[in-house]
């Protein structure tokens, strides 16, 4: 299994400050300024500012930057322009200053994505340091987005951003609304490509039946990195395919793409209208259809599940994913969850490999989900070089299927610690239970190479 795209996408990244003295150097470049006392007629000169952000994103040409100054802006803006590769056009807080782009008053029209910042067919926008809040409905035919990214878009860098308090409130566990953080939609025969969602804070929202931040459909070659996602009710970041986003269906799948060093916490489903009451089901990071990603470095707690590898869509599957070093602990449910949640009407998971990790105490509502659980078609995925801990429970690893539903799965070289010792570690194979580290080697035929420690792993 490839690395991936590790080595396309150079870490560049610019504090606000870095961006003012980047400026210096741009000669050819216009400069522009917004602020709350400004006016829209005037020439967007730092004494002569524009009034609206909008202005700025109907005007400004390739390589122009513009400074929002600090203040309240009740506006959504559509974006109507385009940087090029080597002049790409910035929206940046001015130093030491917050814009606040909020949504408290605004109408979420009905029937498609309704966004304060809002990107279709445009590519080379950086948007960085803006705080962005207060979109809000109950209207189950809206969809309210902090920022959505979609059509034929491209090289769309989201950064240093706070993102807040976006919800979709309306409907039922039948008929729910849905609301986004962040999407980026695939949703054009040309892909949705080079986009960087990074160092964002993005917490208090409620999304219905939707995703903190989405990335769905025709996305590719994109890193979601250094993001810290908490206190939402639902599923913290997610990479989609198979639901029909792309009219192509050969690219409807989010795929070549890197999510790394990101923190995800307190994700849960638990309250959200669009899921039964006492429903804890949400991860904090979640593959639904997606290949060939890079997840590493990242660390999901007190999360429903910690990281899950599935797909929802029967006869498709979540394919090629490389799952290392990351930390996934305190979850409610299962640190790792991988194939098809349900017998029918779900997909699988195949050919991924998970390594480096470190999964302890997790299955905190004790519902014997154990550490790493594996489901309904999951095939040709490596489980190896893990440090895996239980919890009270001392369940480490469950497989609570038939056989035909775990096919050529490897367990290997991983350490293993439970609170009660090697002789009291609890296990399934195949529907089968068994006590014991010997046991379990016996029973299942793996983790000819592992261990079992007598001392906490982490």
């Amino acid at each position: 299994m490839k690395n991936l795209v590790a080595q396309k996408f150079p870490r560049v990244c610019f504090s606000v400050l870095g961006v003012w003295a980047l400026l210096s150097f741009r000669l050819m470049a216009g400069v522009y300024y917004v602020a709350p006392q400004g006016n829209d007629a005037w020439p967007g000169t730092l004494s002569r500012p524009w009034r609206t952000i909008q202005k700025a994103a109907s005007v400004l040409t390739p390589g122009d930057t513009v400074f929002v100054r600090g203040g309240v802006y009740r506006e959504a803006v559509t974006m109507n322009v385009s940087g090029e590769p080597a002049r790409p056009i910035t929206f940046a807080a001015y130093p030491r200053e917050r814009p606040i782009l909020d949504g408290t008053g605004l109408a979420v029209p009905r029937d498609s994505f309704s966004a304060l910042f809002f990107i279709r067919d445009c590519s080379h926008i950086v948007i960085l340091g803006f705080e962005i809040r207060n979109f809000k409905t109950s209207d189950i035919r809206s969809n309210p987005v902090g920022i959505f990214i979609g059509g034929n878009s491209s090289h769309i860098v989201v950064r240093d951003c706070t993102i807040h308090s976006i919800w979709n409130t309306g409907g039922s566990v039948d008929n729910s609304g849905s609301a986004f953080a962040i999407a980026v939609y695939g949703d054009s025969l040309n892909p949705c490509e080079g986009i960087v969602i990074e160092n964002n804070r993005i917490f208090n929202c409620k999304t219905g039946w939707s995703e903190t931040v989405a990335l769905n459909g025709n996305v590719r070659n994109f890193v979601v990195q250094g993001n810290r996602i908490f206190n939402c009710n639902n599923i913290g970041i997610d990479f989609i395919g198979f639901e029909g986003t792309c009219p192509d269906p050969a690219q409807d799948q989010a795929r070549d793409g890197i999510c790394r060093g990101n923190v995800v916490w307190n994700i849960s489903s638990r309250g959200n209208q669009a899921y039964p009451a006492g429903d804890f089901s949400a991860p904090g990071i979640y593959v639904d259809g997606g290949t060939r990603i890079l997840i590493e470095n990242n660390i999901c707690h007190s999360n429903d599940i910690g990281i899950e590898l599935a797909s929802e869509t029967p006869g498709k599957t979540t394919s090629e994913i490389t799952l290392r070093n990351n930390q996934l602990f305190r979850n409610r449910q299962s640190g790792l969850l991988l194939g098809g949640y349900a017998e029918t009407d779900t997909g699988g998971t195949e050919r991924c490999l998970i390594e480096g990790n470190q999964i302890w105490n997790n299955d905190t509502l004790m519902w014997d989900s154990g550490e790493i659980q594996l489901r309904y078609r999951t095939s040709h995925c490596t489980v190896r070089n893990n440090t895996i801990q239980a919890g009270p429970s001392n369940l480490l690893v469950v497989i609570p299927v038939a056989s035909r539903h775990n096919v050529a799965n490897i367990f290997d070289q991983n350490i293993y610690f439970a609170p009660g010792g090697a002789q009291a570690a609890r296990w399934v194979w195949n529907l089968i239970s068994c006590i014991g580290f010997s046991a379990w080697k016996e029973l299942s035929g793996q983790d000819a190479n592992s261990q079992f420690s007598r001392r906490r792993l982490p």
